[in-house]
Formats: C-alpha cells, sequence, structure tokens
C-alpha cells in the first residue's frame, strides 16, 4: 500500500530485453524483492537468483494480495456530470462519491470473515491522489433476493447519509472509517490505495472510492473477501 518507486533502495534500472541486474549495499532489516515487466498483461516466467555476503539470510515467497479469499473486481469511475465526482471532505459532499455496499449476515460472521480491498485510478489517469474507504452502515438486511438488497441498501445508505449529513457529515470521512487506506491519507502512488485483512462482524458495510478533487476519471476496485456468502451480496455502485 505504501511501495512508491522513488523509495527503492536497489533496482535495475531502465526496463530491457532479457535479463537485468542490480548490486549494492543493504542495512540489516527486512526488504521486498520485486520483480516486473514494463507491460501489464503479459504472462511469462521468469528466473530470479540472490546472493548475498552473509550467510544469515533467507528469502521466502509472499503470497498474493486476496490469495486464498473470493475475489470480484470492478472498474467505475468518478463524473462531475451525474454528480459521483465528489472528492474528499474538504468538498463537503464526500457522500455523494461512489458506495459499493456489502452484508455480512449471522451465518457469514460466525466464520469470522476479513476483507482486503484495493483502488487504482485507470491508466488513462495520472497523479490522482486517491483513498479508499470501509465503513459499517447499520445491520444486516433479512432478504437474499439481489433486487431486494440493492433497495434496501439504497434506503439505508441514504438514511445514513441523511442522519450523517445532520451532524455536518463527519460520519463519513476516512479518519472515521472502520479502515481506510494509509489511515485517511489520500496518495497518487501506483499502487493505489488498499485496506488489509481486516475483520468484518455482522452488519451492512461500504466500501467508499474517492480522488482528493472532485474530477472525471476511471478506477478499477479488486475485494478479496474470505466470505464468499458476503462477497456475493456486493452491489453498486450506489450514491447518497
Amino acid at each position: 500500500d505504501a511501495l512508491e518507486v522513488g523509495e527503492a533502495v536497489l533496482d535495475s534500472g531502465d526496463y530491457r530485453e532479457g535479463f537485468c541486474h542490480c548490486a549494492g549495499s543493504v542495512m540489516p532489516g527486512t526488504y521486498t524483492l520485486i520483480v516486473s515487466a514494463y507491460y501489464e498483461g503479459k504472462p511469462g516466467s521468469f528466473i530470479a537468483k540472490v546472493a548475498c555476503s552473509t550467510e544469515d539470510f533467507k528469502i521466502v515467497e509472499l503470497p498474493a494480495e486476496g490469495a486464498g479469499m473470493g475475489t470480484k473486481s470492478i472498474t467505475g469511475k468518478w463524473s462531475r456530470a451525474d454528480g459521483s465526482a465528489a472528492g474528499c471532505s474538504n468538498h463537503n459532499q464526500f457522500m455523494k462519491n461512489p458506495f459499493y455496499v456489502f452484508q455480512v449476515d449471522e451465518v457469514a460472521a460466525a466464520a469470522q470473515p476479513r476483507l482486503t480491498a484495493r483502488l487504482q485510478i485507470g491508466s488513462d489517469c495520472t497523479d490522482i491522489p486517491v483513498n479508499l474507504s470501509l465503513f459499517r452502515l447499520g445491520s444486516a438486511l433479512p432478504d437474499d433476493n439481489a433486487r431486494a438488497l440493492l433497495d434496501g441498501y439504497s434506503t439505508v445508505l441514504n438514511e445514513a447519509c441523511r442522519s450523517a449529513g445532520l451532524h455536518g457529515g463527519r460520519a463519513f470521512v476516512p479518519k472515521r472509517a472502520s479502515a481506510s487506506s494509509l489511515g485517511g491519507v489520500y496518495s497518487d502512488r501506483p499502487t493505489g490505495g488498499a485496506v488489509h485483512d481486516v475483520p468484518i462482524g455482522e452488519g451492512m458495510w461500504a466500501l467508499v472510492p474517492s480522488s482528493f478533487d472532485p474530477m472525471d476519471a476511471s478506477y478499477r476496485l479488486d475485494v478479496h473477501c474470505s466470505s464468499g456468502r458476503a462477497l456475493q451480496t456486493l452491489r453498486g455502485p450506489l450514491s447518497g
């Protein structure tokens, strides 16, 4: 969530075909080694060789984000035309950003589900500070019908937004969320914004992607949840 190209301790420089190499001195500690190709979406194999002047080191493969969880990927956009480009809470319209709502019912909650989600801007956009926040809205709805859930989510969301509006909307700001990328800070890093391994108890929840300033832009939201039952109820975008 907090990685940035300029923060690399070592790197191999410009991309080139067939081979790359980096070497240097590092202080004792834990490091993350990332291998990448220039173009996205290009599958292929690679061999990474790591050598160290001391024998007291080990390298462990990290699981991919959301490994072992169910996943749903969503593409969306903020639009000034329809009012969904609401920006951060400084603009006093945060509740008009797109909401993606899901619920954890009593059955799903018994398994103590956890959620990880990541927001990234579209490839046609650059240098846009973004944030992803997770809010608990209220109790789970009893109806499993998709249409009824969507209608119910809209009702509960609008009621929650109106209630928050009575207090200046302060209930719906990233710093008051159950979880928020970088603790509520907006970032224009290539990794976007993410919430990691959040326990989600029984109730209705909303993921809210937002940009710092209101603007037209596309985004991608990847939601990973250990409960397939909860993930199946994910609906959106809704708007307050």
